[in-house]
C-alpha cells in the first residue's frame, strides 16, 4: 500500500513545486494551503506523514503540528521552511513537534532520501517482531512526576531557583547531575547544584533527570544486579566520549538536542536485564564464552536488540528525531539510511571505549571505517580518551 504524505504551505507555487519532487515517486500526495484545511483532510484521509511549512496565516505550522500531535499522534511530523529562529526550531526538535526540520530552498533527492529513511526508522520502530518483544515485556520503564514537572518549568522558561527546587526533592537526581559535573572528565568540583545546572545547562539537565527518573521496580541477582550496574557506568562514561570528540576532535558542540545521548544509550539493555533476567544471563554466558558482543546474541533470544528497544522507548517518549537514530544505528552508524552519520559515529565510538575502559568481558568491535569518516586518528584518540579518563 503506497504511503501518504500531505504537504502544507500557503504558497502555491511551493505546493506546485513540492508536488513535482514526488511525481516519480512511489507516494500518495494531499494538499493544503493552510493549518485548517489540513486539519480537515487529516480526518477523511489516513496520512502517514506531514510536511509543513511554519510561517502561515491564521494558523501557523508550531499550532498545526501541536494539533497533529494531539490528535494524530501515529503521523510522522516534517517541517520544511525558511523559518531562521534557532531558538524555536530547537523547541520544535525538542518537545517532539516535528521529527526533522528542512530549510527552503531545499534539495530535491535530498528531500526524498530523508523521508524515506524516515519511513524506514519508523517501520524498524513498529514491526511486528518489536511490537511482539515489547508486548511480551512484563514492565516499561516510565518516568516519575518530578521529569514531567522540570519540563514544564523549563518550557516555560522559569529561573533557575525554581527548577533547583523542584530537583532537590528526588535524591537520585540530585546525584545524577553532581556525578556528572564532579567526574575527573569535566573536571569542576562543587558540591552547589545551582552552580552544576549553571555549568552543563537546562538542556543537560533535563536529559540527566530523564534517566535518573525512570522508575524500574528491579529484583536481580547479585551477578546481575553487579552487570546492571556495570550498565550504568557504562552510560556515563560514553556520555563523557562522546563530549570529548565533539570538543576536541570534531572542534564543536554536541547537538543540543543529543547532548546527553549517551545517558540515553544502555535504556534497551537494562530494560532487557530487568524484564527478563534468566534469559538475559543466558546471553551473557554466550558472549563471554564465544567473545562476540551482547547485541549479536540478543536478536537470536529476543527477537530484536538492546538498540531497537532504545530507540523505541525514545521514539514512545518523543524524543529528537536525532537521539533516536543514532541510538538506533550505532553499532551500523554509516549504513545508508542514516541521515546523521556524524553523530551515530561518535555515539559508535564512545560506546565502544566505554566498553574497553570499564573491561567488558564479552567482544566488542569497532568499525575502522567511522575514523576515516570523522577523520579521527585512532591512536590519537585512543591517547587522548585513557589521558582524560584515567582517572575515573
Amino acid at each position: 500500500m503506497k504511503k501518504k504524505i500531505l504537504l502544507v504551505d500557503d504558497e502555491e507555487q511551493i505546493l506546485k513545486s513540492l508536488k513535482r519532487v514526488f511525481l516519480k515517486s512511489d507516494y500518495e500526495i494531499f494538499i493544503a494551503v493552510d493549518g485548517m484545511s489540513a486539519l480537515e483532510l487529516l480526518e477523511k484521509e489516513k496520512i502517514d506523514l506531514i510536511i509543513t511549512d511554519i510561517r502561515m496565516p491564521e494558523m501557523d505550522g508550531f499550532q498545526l503540528l501541536e494539533a497533529v500531535k494531539r490528535n494524530y499522534p501515529e503521523v510522522i511530523r516534517l517541517v520544511l521552511s525558511g523559518f531562521t529562529d534557532e531558538k524555536k526550531i530547537f523547541q520544535l526538535i525538542q518537545n517532539n513537534l516535528a521529527k526533522m526540520y528542512v530549510r527552503k530552498p531545499w534539495n530535491n533527492d535530498e528531500l526524498l532520501k530523508n523521508i524515506h529513511q524516515v519511513f524506514e526508522l519508523n517501520h524498524i520502530l513498529t514491526s511486528h517482531e518489536m511490537l511482539k518483544t515489547i508486548k511480551y515485556l512484563e514492565e516499561l520503564p516510565t518516568f516519575n512526576s518530578i521529569y514531567t514537572k522540570l519540563c514544564n518549568l523549563i518550557d516555560e522558561e522559569v529561573n533557575i531557583r525554581e527548577i533547583e527546587e523542584l530537583l532537590m526533592k528526588d535524591p537520585a537526581i540530585v546525584a545524577s547531575i553532581l556525578r556528572l559535573v564532579n567526574s575527573a572528565f569535566l573536571n569542576i568540583k562543587t558540591a552547589s547544584l545551582k552552580k552544576a545546572i549553571t555549568y552543563i545547562g537546562l538542556t543537560n539537565v533535563k536529559n540527566i533527570a530523564l534517566v535518573a527518573s525512570i522508575s524500574y521496580k528491579s529484583n536481580l541477582n547479585i551477578r546481575l544486579s553487579k552487570i546492571n550496574e556495570l550498565f550504568s557506568k557504562h552510560s556515563l562514561l560514553t556520555n563523557q566520549i562522546c563530549s570529548l570528540i565533539y570538543s576536541k576532535f570534531l572542534f564543536k558542540e554536541i547537538p543540543p538536542d543529543s547532548s546527553c545521548i549517551g545517558l540515553l544509550n544502555e535504556i534497551g539493555r537494562i530494560v532487557l536485564l530487568n524484564n527478563c533476567p534468566k534469559e538475559y544471563e543466558g546471553v551473557i554466558a554466550i558472549a563471554e564464552k564465544d567473545q562476540i558482543s551482547l547485541h549479536e546474541i540478543e536478536k537470536g533470544v529476543f527477537g530484536v536488540t538492546h538498540q531497537e528497544i532504545s530507540g523505541y522507548l525514545l521514539n514512545w517518549w518523543g524524543l529528537p528525531y536525532n537521539l533516536v537514530e543514532a541510538i538506533l544505528f550505532h553499532h551500523v552508524p554509516l549504513k545508508e539510511n542514516v541521515i546523521n552519520k556524524e553523530l551515530a559515529s561518535v555515539i559508535h565510538l564512545a560506546d565502544y571505549y566505554a566498553a574497553k575502559l570499564l573491561n567488558f568481558p564479552w567482544g566488542e568491535k569497532v568499525n575502522l571505517e567511522v575514523f576515516d569518516f570523522l577523520n579521527i586518528k585512532r591512536e590519537v584518540l585512543e591517547e587522548r580518551i585513557y589521558k582524560e579518563l584515567q582517572r575515573e
